[in-house]
């Protein structure tokens, strides 16, 4: 007996209380939220999956902190753990177990190499020499959109999802202005979606642009107008949105087929520039941003 409670503690398992646990939030989490839960209860499944969740012991949940804290950084397994113990926290608040073995967990402090806050942006320099780079060099399959995109993101300081989200109804050149207001979810393309709003109310925003980047976009819209042509025209269009950022590629049929630019398709070609070395410094998405702010 507990301040008047009967505690029976259940047989479920860490695995079946958990998928409980994520259905439950489902409802008001947006995709990109859901993604990111699944993959921490992945990552604890490795672990746990078939263990009772009255079985798991303060020690063992330590030895798993332990062993995950040698994979990655600090600030990933801080949030990893805060998500597993919000799960055994609402496993205690329904009488499921009678402690939370998370709680006097300790996290191991990473040793993580200072970077120099020069590597965190570009100078206006070094902006105009990468989006030189990237208007005349090309990386292997239909990359026509990349440029546009990177002054697109250097430009307006968006977050990758919101610029792929973008359609050209966003976009009043007369005005010079974009309205952010939705950000593309992917794990890859077979599974996409795009999301009513950005990663939060305040990211719904409208943003001035200038006349580098009217041109820019419209130029860019008049190559995929001729693109889409080439391919095609509307019928080869998988996505009924007219989204700014489209990339046009062989089907398994044989015919080209338009289809929206996703996160992953602009994360990849960043990567595959650092693993060849074809740009002096190491490049990312991300870093456009910051380039904006700076």
């Amino acid at each position: 007996m507990l301040l008047g409670k009967n505690i029976i503690e259940s047989d479920i398992t860490f695995s079946e209380f958990a998928s409980e646990w994520l259905d439950d939030r489902k409802s008001s989490l947006k995709l990109a939220t859901i993604y990111n839960l699944g993959s921490t209860i992945d990552i604890a499944n490795r672990y746990f999956a078939k263990v009772k969740m009255k079985d798991i012991t303060p020690y063992e949940y330590q030895q798993f902190i332990n062993d995950y804290a040698q994979k990655v950084k600090y600030s990933t397994l801080k949030t990893r753990h805060h998500i597993i113990k919000s799960i055994f926290n609402y496993a205690v608040k329904f009488n499921i177990i009678l402690n939370n073995p998370t709680l006097e967990a300790e996290l191991p402090k990473i040793t993580s190499m200072k970077k120099d806050v020069t590597d965190l942006y570009l100078t206006k320099e070094e902006l105009q020499d990468f989006l030189c780079f990237v208007k005349y060099k090309r990386y292997g399959g239909p990359t026509d959109f990349f440029y546009p995109l990177c002054v697109t993101l250097a430009y307006t300081g968006m977050r990758i999802g919101e610029a792929c989200a973008l359609t050209w109804e966003d976009i009043d050149f007369n005005k010079k202005t974009i309205f952010i207001h939705s950000s593309l979810f992917a794990k890859n393309y077979t599974f996409y979606k795009k999301q009513d709003t950005p990663k939060n109310e305040s990211s719904i925003r409208h943003i001035i642009i200038g006349e580098t980047l009217a041109t820019v976009l419209q130029d860019w819209k008049k190559l995929q107008l001729r693109l889409r042509l080439k391919n095609g025209g509307l019928a080869n269009k998988v996505d009924k949105e007219d989204y700014v950022f489209t990339k046009f590629t062989r089907s398994n049929n044989g015919k080209r087929k338009e289809i929206v630019v996703i996160p992953n398709a602009v994360r990849n070609i960043f990567d595959y520039m650092n693993k060849k070395g074809t740009y002096p410094k190491h490049m990312h998405a991300h870093i456009l941003r910051h380039t904006h702010v700076s």
